[in-house]
This record gives C-alpha cells, structure tokens and sequence, in this order.
C-alpha cells in the first residue's frame, strides 16, 4: 500500500485531498491554505451528554406520560456552541439541575468516554450545561392520584435512608448488587427506576395499552 511504502497514513492523505479540493476553488493566491481545520480528538463529546439524560441510564429522568406534548421545532445549543434540532418527548426529573449533572459525572458513561482518551475534562457546570430544555423539574402538584404520591414519597424516604447507609454500612451482597449503577442501588431513584428493577419489562398486549405511552 502506499502508506506501506511512505510512511504516510490514509488520513494523512485524506486531509491532503481535501486541500487540494478547497485550494482547486479560490478565487485568489491569498485565499489558499496550507492546512485542513483539524477536530480536536481531546474535545468532549457534549452532544453524547446530551443525549445520555434521555436514556434510560440516566435513572432521576423519565418520560413525562402526563402529556404527549413534543419539543420540535426548537433548538438547543451545546457548550462548544453546537446547535441542536430538538426531536424529543417531554420529561421530567426527580432531582436538581446539579444532581441531575452530577449522575452523569458519577456514570458508567463518562468513564468510557474519558477511557478513550484521558485528555477529556468535563466540569460539573459544563455537564449542567447539557441538560436539554425538554427536560422539566418534577413536581409532586401535578400527581393528582394519592396512591401515586405516597409511592413517590416512600421511595423519595427510601433513597435518603440507603444513601446514608452506603456511607457508614456494608453488607455480604455481591458487588454488582451494590455497586454504584447496579439495578439494585437505582431502584430508589425514582418510580421508573423502581419498575424497570422489580419487573420483567413492557410486553405488547393488543387493546390494553396505555394511551398516554404513546
């Protein structure tokens, strides 16, 4: 190959391409370059934040299944200046803006990303800075079934209860049952964290789903 034979990698010869390309259309000898704009491979992937607060990893966000209202038409602008079309559903979050982030900084995902290249920095601030607008605060007035509103009290008084007693307990479970992230820890999160680790998951049943699932 001819990377074999001089030593110069494909992308080498892409980025050359490339300039010769953009060279081959200016209008003066002032207007040529001598170099192809490089993307900084050390730069944080902000849109990947982004998108990661509407996965179901991210256990303090759910869908909101009071409304079927959308988020289209509008726009949202990343850290680094990126603007985004926004395509997404309405949800809300079970905790603040910085807890919110801080799940992120504490996730399976941020050490895969910062394992691919070290270099990576993310501040607390700039991860806030990631939260979509289609994400809203929840707020217990708007749950009119009480049933509904004891559980997400219960569990609210659960999450206190072994936070703290992560930090002064231990026990005998096997380490990916307590460990940060697992199922287990997450079921007190919130009521749709709690579901998806105490259930088996959705399976279709014709004429019985819930309309507000969309």
């Amino acid at each position: 190959s001819v990377t074999r034979l001089t030593g110069i990698s494909k992308a080498v010869f892409k980025k050359g391409k490339e300039l010769a390309a953009a060279n081959s259309t200016a209008k003066s000898p002032a207007a040529l370059s001598s170099s192809v704009p490089i993307t900084q491979s050390t730069a944080y992937p902000f849109e990947e934040v982004w998108g990661w607060y509407n996965t179901e990893d991210c256990t303090c966000v759910e869908i909101n299944k009071q409304t079927k209202r959308k988020y289209r038409r509008k726009h949202f602008t990343l850290p680094n200046g990126t603007d985004l079309s926004l395509e997404c559903e309405g949800r809300i979050r079970y905790s603040s803006m910085a807890e919110t982030a801080q799940s992120y900084m504490d996730s399976l995902k941020h050490r895969e990303v910062l394992a691919q290249d070290p270099r990576r920095k993310l501040s607390l601030k700039t991860a806030q800075a990631c939260i979509c607008d289609c994400i809203k605060e929840s707020s217990t007035s708007h749950v009119v079934c009480p049933i509904c509103t004891s559980f997400k009290y219960k569990l609210e008084a659960w999450e206190q209860m072994r936070t703290e007693a992560f930090k002064t307990e231990s026990c005998n479970c096997p380490e990916h049952v307590h460990a940060n992230g697992s199922k287990w820890r997450n079921a007190s999160k919130n009521v749709s964290a709690w579901r998806r680790s105490s259930t088996c998951g959705k399976y279709p049943h014709p004429d019985l789903e819930n309309p507000a699932d969309g």
